[in-house]
């Protein structure tokens, strides 16, 4: 061996911070072909990197290792369970915060709501709630309006005020700014437990975090009436700042001055020193995750195959695209059929799917074609093309528009659903192609089938 490389094996911070080195080494190659994807493009991973130091920071009698231990080993168990991605996430992080507690000291339960926050849950939380919340926040917004006398009729997204049409926008661009919100109240909750001189315990700081959501929530609602009432549409720029203005006002404004409520007076210093944690646990989660991520376990399973016998489907040209979609054409119809997908997996709706292809959607509204048989109906617009779009989930017993309310009836042991989904290019063609595909009164339903109404 070398001269100089036996004084390096034998130097003291090699053989104290080597093995944690190897095993945060082993953990990212491990967990990067699962997660890389999820890193590129995501803003708000660069927020939480920044509030990073703030949350992880060590404290005098912090969490026992045994607690990131389990949500760990519980994480790598739905994994294996459920081959979801977010599980493989969490457990990843679990280990990086047993080994940040190795080699630093304990932290307080911040980085568990650091880690939810940067994990996909609240995309996936986004994906599957935000539609329905939007409308109800847009039913309220009207209601506000209509109390300070202005007089508005409210279709889906769409405001009508004194015969003008105003809609607003219907990105994620308003619950994008309380996922936004939470993270920056995180960082408060740290500072403010750094400045009281203790951090907050974690049913303290639920509460608090809690308490922030109802505030963005209730933030949010004040940014669609103020829109309304001062005419904002989505490209004014004004439209942005009015979101983040109210993000800070009434979102995080109550929040930071709880917080500094409560820590006006500095507490006397803890006496206990910052422990330290032992490498087993991060090495056993590190070793999931190697078994996980190197063997290519954490790749998601073929997509299904939609079921296409309920439907008319000989009447029009079929394509097979990726994802487990059935695309039906005709010279005046679009119909994607859309696999089944578990219950507690996001599915790509038509608020998604057209968004990304540039559409505009207005006038939503959830119709009904007799008892049991609820859809909904939206007119998708792009640089002046106007088309008819319908569209609800189904098994063939049973139908709903909603999102949440199929993943209750499979949760309750009923069949998968299927999303179905209709275009047309002329508004007056969209009933005689919903006669043709929605299908008979589901089993059970009693009532005479009702005309479909298209405006």
């Amino acid at each position: 061996m070398t001269g100089w490389a036996l004084p390096v094996l034998r130097s003291p911070w090699l053989r104290s911070y080597g093995p944690a080195a190897a095993g945060l080494a082993l953990l990212a190659v491990s967990a990067w072909p699962a997660l890389h994807a999820y890193i590129y493009g995501n803003l708000r991973l660069w927020l939480c990197l920044l509030i990073l130091p703030l949350v992880w920071k060590p404290v005098p009698g912090g969490v026992r290792p045994l607690w990131p231990l389990l949500i760990g080993l519980a994480a790598w168990g739905l994994f294996l369970l459920l081959h979801m991605r977010v599980f493989f996430f969490l457990g990843a992080c679990s280990a990086l915060w047993l080994w940040s507690a190795h080699l630093f000291g304990r932290s307080s339960w911040l980085p568990l709501g650091w880690m939810v926050l940067l994990s996909p849950v609240p995309d996936l939380l986004i994906d599957v709630s935000t539609f329905p919340l939007r409308m109800r926040f847009s039913a309220y917004a009207g209601a506000v309006l209509r109390a300070g006398g202005l007089p508005v009729e409210v279709q889906g997204n769409t405001f009508l005020v004194d015969g003008e049409a105003f809609s607003v926008d219907l990105s994620c661009a308003g619950f994008n700014n309380v996922t936004t919100g939470l993270v920056l109240g995180l960082a408060l909750i740290a500072m403010a437990g750094e400045r009281r001189g203790r951090p907050y315990a974690l049913p303290q700081a639920a509460l608090l975090l809690s308490g922030a959501l109802l505030c963005l929530l209730a933030a949010n609602l004040a940014r669609i009436v103020t829109l309304v009432l001062f005419r904002l549409p989505p490209e004014a720029p004004a439209h942005g700042a009015v979101g983040m203005l109210y993000l800070l006002m009434y979102g995080l404004g109550p929040l930071g001055a709880l917080l500094y409520w409560s820590a006006r007076r500095k507490a006397p210093a803890a006496p206990r020193p910052v422990a330290k944690a032992s490498a087993g646990g991060a090495w056993l989660l590190t070793a999931c995750c190697c078994a996980f991520g190197l063997t290519g376990a954490w790749q998601p399973p073929p997509a299904p195959q939609p079921d296409l016998r309920a439907y008319p489907a000989a009447e029009y040209r079929q394509e097979q695209l990726p994802g487990g979609i059935a695309k039906l054409s005709t010279a005046d119809e679009l119909v994607y059929v859309k696999a089944a997908v578990p219950p507690w997996v996001s599915d790509h709706t038509p608020m998604i799917c057209w968004k990304s292809e540039g559409y505009e959607l207005r006038r939503i509204q959830e119709r009904s074609a007799g008892p049991g048989r609820p859809y909904y109906t939206a007119e998708l617009v792009r640089d002046g093309q106007r088309l008819s779009t319908a569209w609800w989930y189904s098994n063939g017993r049973m139908q709903t528009a909603g999102n949440w309310a199929w993943r209750m009836e499979v949760l309750r042991g009923e069949a998968p659903f299927q999303l179905v989904n209709i275009t047309t290019r002329r508004p007056e063609d969209l009933p005689q192609a919903l006669s043709r595909w929605l299908p008979p009164v589901p089993c059970g339903v009693e009532g005479e089938e009702q005309q479909a109404e298209y405006d």
